[in-house]
């Protein structure tokens, strides 16, 4: 769930490479203003045109068809490329409190929390957020030097504080959860992952994974 029409190929980006990680079926979600931008690119994706607000994001009032999508589904990946204002935090708060799959919260998925980190402790089900260090920034209430500079603890404290599990990108990706003392290091990478759409990748990758 995710896309806008100012950044319509990130969710794009996430679904084509679930598809490609092996998902058997991938449902692509996205404002109807993007339709033009999304529907030739796609095969096998099936596509769920929802309805748009002004700025061309997913208005609030496609909640009632995205719950019955979820109910349809094993996990949801939400926020790649999304935008953030009052319609789509309404559609994550929705989502966070609602969905009884397994939610990955990437981009303005984890922006829409910004001002309301507690909704994550409505959830029904696993959370996984997939944050860069401004996004952690945004959610810890800290600045950018600090979640860098502090990166494993940043991680360590907001798991157990909200009990999930935390990707957070950048050299060396951190991945931590509440659920275990330990933290795994990715030390791989090359600066071709420097480029706007690989966060999205990634998001696609894990959902199909899941």
């Amino acid at each position: 769930i995710g896309g806008s029409y100012e950044m319509p190929n990130a969710v794009y980006f996430a679904s084509q490479a679930a598809v490609n990680s092996g998902a058997g079926l991938v449902k692509l979600a996205f404002p109807s203003f993007a339709y033009n931008a999304i529907a030739p690119k796609t095969c096998e994706q099936t596509l769920i045109p929802l309805e748009s607000n002004k700025s061309g994001r997913i208005s609030q009032n496609a909640i009632k068809r995205i719950e019955r999508e979820i109910k349809k589904c094993s996990c949801v990946v939400l926020g790649c490329g999304m935008g953030v204002d009052n319609d789509t935090k309404a559609v994550t708060e929705f989502v966070i409190k609602n969905s009884e799959v397994p939610v990955i919260l990437d981009a303005d998925g984890i922006n829409c929390l910004e001002n309301n980190i507690d909704v994550l402790d409505e959830k029904k089900t696993p959370v996984i957020l997939t944050p860069h260090p401004k996004e952690m920034s945004r959610i810890a209430g800290v600045s950018v030097d600090e979640v860098q500079n502090n990166r494993g603890a940043v991680v360590k404290s907001f798991t157990q504080a909200k009990k999930c599990v935390l990707v957070l990108k950048g050299a060396s990706t951190l991945v931590g959860s509440n659920e275990y003392d330990d933290m795994y290091v990715n030390t791989t990478g090359n600066p071709g992952m420097a480029v706007g759409g690989s966060g999205d990748v990634l998001a696609g990758i894990i959902v199909s994974l899941l």
